[in-house]
C-alpha cells in the first residue's frame, strides 16, 4: 500500500558570547564560548523541532514555544522537542530519517557527531541509524568563519501510518456523520392525500345540510 510521505526543513543560529560550552543535540560540548538564547539554545535540537514541525504542517518552532511566553526562559530544548514530536505523531506521521549538519568554526565536532546521533535518536525513539549528523567549519570567513555564531540545519522525512486508500476513507466516514445531521435537522411534512372520492363525499355532505 502507498503511504504519504512529507519533507520539513529545520534551520537556526545562535550567537557565540564568553562561556564554558553549550549543549548540542542535548549533548555538553566544552568550549571557551557559550550560545545565547532564551530557552537553552540548544541549536541543533531547534533545528529538528523545525523540520518535524514543518513536515507535519504544524507551524514552527515559534508558533509553538514563543520566546515571549516566559515558561519557555531557559526551557530544556530536549523537553521542548519531546513535546514537538508527540503532537507530529498524534496527527499520524512516524520519522523515516532525520539528517542533520552543524556548521561551527570551533570547537571540532567530529569526535561528538555520534553521541548527538544517538541522543537525538533516544529523545525521538526512533532507531540511531536513522538519525545522521554531520559538521562543517565556515573555512575562516563570514558569521561562521569568525566564530560569531553557530548555525544548524536538518532535514526531516516523515512517513505516514496510513496508507492513502485508509486517509481517503477515514475522511469519507467522518463527512458522513455530518452530511446525515444535516438531513436530520429539516423535519419531513407529510401533506396529507385528498381523494377523489374524499372529495364527493364532501360535497354531498354539504348539499345535504344545505337541503336541511
Amino acid at each position: 500500500m502507498n503511504h504519504p510521505s512529507r519533507i520539513g526543513i529545520g534551520h537556526d543560529t545562535h550567537r557565540l558570547i564568553p562561556g564554558d560550552g553549550f549543549l548540542l543535540g542535548g549533548v555538553f560540548i566544552p568550549h571557551d564560548k557559550t550560545l545565547k538564547g532564551h530557552s537553552d539554545a540548544d541549536v541543533l535540537l531547534h533545528a529538528v523541532i523545525d523540520a518535524l514541525l514543518g513536515a507535519a504542517a504544524l507551524g514552527d518552532i515559534g508558533d509553538m514555544f514563543p520566546d515571549t511566553a516566559e515558561e519557555n526562559r531557559g526551557r530544556s530544548s530536549a523537553e521542548m522537542l519531546r513535546l514537538a514530536w508527540k503532537k507530529v505523531q498524534c496527527g499520524g506521521w512516524k520519522l523515516q530519517n532525520l539528517d542533520c549538519i552543524v556548521f561551527a568554526q570551533r570547537p571540532k565536532l567530529g569526535m561528538f557527531k555520534q553521541e548527538i546521533a544517538r541522543n537525538i535518536a533516544k529523545l525521538l525513539d526512533v532507531t540511531p541509524q536513522q538519525v545522521n549528523v554531520k559538521a562543517k567549519t565556515g573555512e575562516g570567513v563570514g558569521i561562521v568563519g569568525e566564530e560569531l555564531v553557530i548555525q544548524a540545519e536538518c532535514a526531516a522525512l516523515l512517513v505516514s501510518n496510513q496508507s492513502v486508500e485508509e486517509r481517503k476513507a477515514k475522511a469519507l466516514a467522518a463527512a458522513r456523520p455530518a452530511s446525515n445531521t444535516a438531513s436530520a435537522a429539516i423535519p419531513t411534512v407529510s401533506a396529507p392525500i385528498t381523494t377523489t372520492k374524499a372529495l364527493h363525499a364532501s360535497r354531498k355532505d354539504d348539499l345535504s345540510m344545505k337541503k336541511r
